[in-house]
């Protein structure tokens, strides 16, 4: 069921920290912000066995820095880890099937681009 994953994403959206924050403890999920990162790197999250970590780039607007933070929560709530390299495209497609099926869902709510 994707309402979990629209819920997270409309946490991030409404900037709500209280139930991001308490839902990241749930998932074992850590949000880390920095300027370290290249320009053309916007985010990435890996897996250290126990948790989750998902670094998002100062470098780009807070806007972009929460569709990037959005992206990488759905391949934490899908599963994608388990996935081979070559299921990589398969996983970034799947990603972007639930990003416009969030849209559709709340519609005009929030009809700006999350990709």
């Amino acid at each position: 069921c994707a309402l979990p994953i629209y819920n997270m994403v409309e946490q991030v959206l409404l900037d709500n920290d209280d139930e991001f924050s308490y839902i990241c403890q749930e998932h074992c999920i850590k949000l880390y912000i920095t300027d370290t990162l290249t320009c053309k790197n916007r985010g990435f999250t890996y897996y250290d066995g126990e948790e989750f970590h998902i670094i998002i780039s100062t470098r780009f607007s807070n806007m972009q820095q929460r569709k990037t933070t959005i992206h990488e929560l759905i391949h934490i709530l899908q599963n994608h880890f388990t996935c081979t390299e070559c299921d990589r495209q398969q996983c970034e497609n799947e990603v972007h099937d639930i990003i416009k099926d969030f849209r559709n869902y709340y519609s005009e709510e929030y009809a700006f681009d999350l990709y």
